[in-house]
């Protein structure tokens, strides 16, 4: 067996949750909620790779000629004239002898089967797999070497593509399901991936969502405790509607601008500027927190002179911060934006 990763969506929650993940560590330590099911887990399935081995076709039909030409034959009852087979302890017609399902003439090789009868027939190849459940669910042929089940369906090892473009999910690729479909990183992300409210860039892994002015959010964990501590928020939302494309699904801007390698790299560099706002600002706020705590613990000590230097080193803090907030104030100037602080 190969293991393949799969993301699979799951029943939506209803309230606030974090469960299945456990984010990269940080100064501060992450809320505790109840857990309920997210909408979307990364988990590990091993989808079944088997080999296929046909029972062994019956030999090739022996197409005689009749010795006497009035001899009929029981099917169709017509005279036995020109070739014909012998098979199932039978004797048929060349053009008589079909597949019991789909009609197709078996002259050069099929599978018996027991008909309702009590009396064998002959099977087609599609046929015969169709009635074992071993048909590709891409080409729709029969699955005669290995193949892989996923999403309950069962595919050749080389048809198993997503399914919007041709994109092949080798052993150890990652593929997402929708609505019983495989699609690739790509699609999934711009069609059916839930976007978070905090920094825009699809959820393919845990979340958070609240409820927020009788409206549901979603959000990448380290998006939600950034927003939720600083009120901050990585990126704005894009507009819901272009002028003059306002029929055009959201998706199609998106796919025409980007390529499969920039939009993980975007996401990639997206998760990585997040994770870092995160630590920097827990670890500033934790450091000003602790020199406020020494400087009141050296006054209380009687310990003037160092409470004077915890006193200098957390006005250093202050000057830290006010110093970003005005670069940020030039920076949003610069882009005609303004920025709020509380």
């Amino acid at each position: 067996m190969t293991s393949i990763i799969i993301h699979l969506p799951q029943a939506p929650p209803t309230r606030l949750l974090l469960r299945g993940h456990q984010p990269r560590s940080s100064p501060r330590p992450l809320p505790q909620a109840p857990p309920k099911s997210p909408l979307l887990q990364a988990i590990q399935i091993t989808p079944t790779i088997t080999q296929v081995l046909p029972p062994t076709l019956t030999s090739r039909l022996q197409i005689q000629s009749p010795r006497h030409p009035q001899a009929y034959h029981p099917p169709c009852g017509k005279p036995m004239q020109g070739p014909f087979v012998r098979a199932l302890g039978a004797v048929f017609h060349l053009n008589c002898f079909k597949c019991m399902d789909c009609g197709e003439v078996v002259a050069s090789k099929f599978f018996p089967i027991d008909g309702p009868n009590g009396r064998q027939s002959p099977l087609c190849e599609r046929d015969y797999f169709r009635r074992l459940n071993l048909i590709c669910a891409k080409c729709g042929m029969a699955l005669r070497g290995s193949y892989i089940t996923a999403c309950n369906k069962k595919f050749h090892v080389e048809h198993f593509t997503c399914s919007l473009c041709s994109t092949l999910f080798g052993p150890q690729d990652s593929y997402y399901e929708h609505d019983g479909d495989v699609y690739c990183h790509f699609h999934y992300s711009t069609r059916f991936a839930t976007k978070c409210a905090g920094c825009n860039s699809a959820i393919l892994k845990q979340f958070v969502e609240i409820n927020r002015n009788m409206r549901d959010e979603c959000w990448h964990p380290e998006c939600y405790m950034i927003n939720k501590f600083w009120n901050v928020k990585v990126s704005s939302r894009r507009p819901t509607s272009i002028e003059g494309n306002t029929e055009e699904p959201a998706y199609v801007e998106e796919e025409q601008r980007e390529t499969p390698g920039s939009l993980k790299e975007k996401q990639v560099r997206m998760e990585q500027q997040v994770y870092r706002i995160w630590t920097v600002l827990s670890a500033f706020e934790e450091s000003s927190a602790a020199c406020i705590s020494d400087m009141l613990r050296q006054v209380s000590n009687g310990a003037y002179l160092d409470a004077i230097r915890m006193a200098e080193k957390f006005i250093l803090h202050v000057e830290v911060l006010f110093g970003t907030i005005d670069d940020l104030e030039f920076h949003f100037a610069s882009l005609n934006m303004k920025g709020s602080y509380s």
